[in-house]
């Protein structure tokens, strides 16, 4: 059996919201069973998990929270590629 390839997507939005629906449920039903993706609805969640992911990817998190950067720390602690998803221009 093949190793699952985690994906966490850190978000703050409900799970089914229309936004999180429209950008990671929708297109993400489409990719190969290899692939898990756990959504993670808050920073205390992350701590709960009891694996270590593949990937983390922010979902329209821009401000920097004091988790965000723990988890950053945690995610460059164990090689884990990181990610953000924003529909905004963060540079103007």
């Amino acid at each position: 059996m093949k190793k699952k390839i985690r994906i966490w997507i850190v978000s703050l939005c409900q799970r089914y919201a229309s936004t999180f629906f429209i950008r990671f449920l929708s297109p993400f039903r489409y990719f190969p069973e290899e692939f898990e993706f756990i959504y993670v609805p808050s920073f205390r969640a992350v701590a709960e998990c009891s694996v270590i992911p593949d990937v983390v990817i922010f979902h329209r998190i821009l401000y920097p929270f004091e988790e965000v950067y723990k988890i950053l720390d945690f995610c460059q602690a164990h090689n884990v590629l990181t990610g953000m998803e924003i529909d905004d221009l963060i540079i103007d």
